[in-house]
C-alpha cells in the first residue's frame, strides 16, 4: 500500500521531532505535557484508525454534508447485481432500485440516461426504461439512474467485458517488426495471435503497461487463430502494406532497436503477456535492421530459440509465417532411417536422402564435459522436440544436467544448431541418448 513507504521516512521523522518539547525550550514545556512521538504508539495507530474508521465512515458523511446544502441528490442511484468485470456473452444482469419510487433508465453506448437539455425530467433518446435485466451479447459500458418525484439520482455506471477474456494460455504476440530498416521506425508492428482453436477472446479492457503504450477497446474480439495489428504510424503501415489487415491501432512509444520488456496486463491488472526481446548473438539478426521481423515458434517468448527470422523481408504481418506438418509421421520416403516427422523437425527431406541431421553430434570439451548439438527447423513451429536419456534402453526419461550454450543459426535455409554443455564433468558410466519429435 502506498502508506507503507511512509514507514522509513516516519522512523526518520520521528528521531528528528518526537522529542522536540524536551529538548527545545526546557523552560517553558513540562516533559509530562507531551509524550514522546514514536512510530508504534503513535503514528501507526493514527493510520489504522484513518484506514479502519475515518475513510471507512467518510463517504457516508460526505454525502449526507453534500445532501443538506442540496448538492447530491436524495434519491439514490440503482444498484448492479454486479458491478463490472467478466460475464459470459448472453447474460443478463439485474438491476435493483434502491428508493421506494421511481423509473430505472440506462444505457449500453457510454451515453447518459438523462439529457439536461431537455428539462429537468429530460429522458435521453438512448436511454432504455429498465422493465427487464439487460442481455450482454457483446461488452458495453452500463449507465444508469433512477428517476423519481422530478428529482434524477447521481449516475451508477461500470464496464461488462463479455465472454472469454484473454489470458497466457490463448494469446501470444506471434510477430514483431521491432526495427524496420532504414532511418524510420514508421513501419514498426506487432501482431498478436489468438491460440485458441475454438473460442473467440476479448482484448477489451487490456492494455500495454510496459515497452509501448496501447489500450484495447472494449469489443476487440479475436476469432480462433485469428490475428491483429497494432502499428507505429498507420498512415505508413497502410501504404507500404495495402489495406485490409487487422489493425487495430496505432500504439504510441517506439518498440527499442536494442530489446525492451513488453507487458500487457487485462483490466483488472492481471498480466497476460510479459516478456524481453533482445538483439543478442544468440538472437535472430536478420530482424535487427536488415528488413526481417522477429516471428515467434514456442511459448517463451523471452528465449532466444522462440524466435525466428521472418522467410520474407519486411515480415508477414496480418498471416501465418510458420509451416505444418503433413503426412505420415512413421513414413520413410527417402529410406534413410530416418521418419518423416524428425526430417521435418531437425530440416530435412524425406523425399531424398541427406545429411544426416536427426542424430545428435556428440563431443568432449576441453574441461571434460560432454556437449551435444542438435539441428532444429525453426520454421516447425508445430513440432516439440527433446533430448532423452536411458541407461538400459527400455526407460527413458529427460536428459538434465545440461545448459544451452549455443544457437548458430543459419538464415538461408531457416535452421538453426544447438550445442548443449553439461554441467559437470562426464561420469564413466555407460547412458544412451536420442532426439524425440513429437505433434503438438
Amino acid at each position: 500500500a502506498r502508506s507503507d513507504l511512509m514507514d522509513q521516512a516516519v522512523v526518520a521523522e520521528s528521531a528528528r521531532w518526537g522529542d522536540f518539547r524536551y529538548d527545545t525550550d526546557s523552560g517553558r514545556w513540562q516533559p509530562d505535557d507531551f509524550a514522546r512521538y514514536t512510530p508504534n504508539q503513535h503514528y501507526r495507530q493514527d493510520q489504522a484508525w484513518i484506514l479502519r474508521s475515518y475513510i471507512p465512515q467518510r463517504g457516508a458523511v460526505l454525502l449526507e454534508q453534500l445532501r443538506s446544502r442540496n448538492l447530491y441528490p436524495l434519491t439514490e442511484a440503482p444498484r448492479f447485481r454486479q458491478h463490472g468485470g467478466s460475464v459470459a456473452v448472453g447474460q443478463a444482469l439485474t438491476i435493483s432500485n434502491p428508493n421506494p419510487a421511481g423509473v430505472v433508465y440506462y444505457t449500453m453506448d457510454g451515453s447518459d440516461p438523462r439529457d439536461p437539455a431537455a428539462g429537468q425530467n429530460g429522458v435521453s433518446a438512448t436511454a432504455i426504461r429498465y422493465t427487464r435485466p439487460p442481455v450482454f451479447n457483446e461488452s458495453a459500458p452500463l449507465r444508469a439512474r433512477v428517476l423519481s418525484g422530478g428529482e434524477w439520482s447521481a449516475i451508477n455506471e461500470a464496464t461488462f467485458f463479455a465472454g472469454d477474456l484473454a489470458e497466457p494460455s490463448n494469446l501470444t504476440v506471434s510477430e514483431l517488426m521491432y526495427n524496420p530498416p532504414g532511418s524510420s521506425e514508421d513501419l514498426e508492428f506487432i501482431e498478436l495471435v489468438n491460440l485458441s482453436g475454438t473460442d473467440t477472446i476479448e482484448l477489451g479492457g487490456a492494455k500495454f503497461t510496459e515497452g509501448v503504450q496501447f489500450s484495447f477497446p472494449i469489443n476487440t474480439r479475436l476469432a480462433p487463430g485469428g490475428r491483429l495489428l497494432l502499428v507505429s504510424d498507420e498512415e505508413a503501415f497502410v501504404s507500404h502494406y495495402g489495406p485490409g489487415l487487422p489493425i487495430v491501432g496505432q500504439y504510441d512509444g517506439l518498440l527499442d532497436n536494442s530489446g525492451e520488456q513488453l507487458v500487457i496486463e487485462n483490466f483488472t491488472g492481471n498480466v497476460i503477456l510479459n516478456f524481453t526481446y533482445n538483439d543478442g548473438s544468440e538472437w535472430p539478426s536478420g530482424s535487427d535492421g536488415e528488413g526481417y521481423s522477429l516471428v515467434s515458434r514456442d511459448s517463451d517468448l523471452s528465449d532466444a530459440l522462440s524466435w525466428r527470422d521472418s522467410d520474407e523481408r519486411m515480415g508477414n504481418p496480418g498471416e501465418s509465417d510458420n509451416t505444418r506438418f503433413s503426412g505420415l509421421p512413421s513414413t520413410d520416403e527417402d529410406r534413410d532411417g530416418v521418419e518423416a516427422l524428425l526430417e521435418y523437425a531437425t530440416g530435412g527431406d524425406d523425399r531424398s536422402p541427406g545429411d544426416d541431421l536427426a542424430t545428435p553430434v556428440l563431443s568432449i570439451s576441453r574441461d571434460g564435459r560432454l556437449e551435444i548439438m542438435i539441428s532444429l527447423n525453426l520454421s516447425a513451429f508445430d513440432i516439440d522436440i527433446s533430448l532423452e536419456q536411458t541407461s538400459d534402453l527400455v526407460t527413458w526419461e529427460p536428459l538434465v544436467g545440461f545448459e544451452r550454450i549455443a544457437i548458430i543459426r543459419n538464415q538461408a535455409k531457416g535452421t538453426a544448431r544447438v550445442v548443449y554443455r553439461a554441467t559437470t564433468p562426464q561420469e564413466s558410466s555407460t547412458k544412451f541418448l536420442r532426439l524425440r519429435a513429437t505433434l503438438r
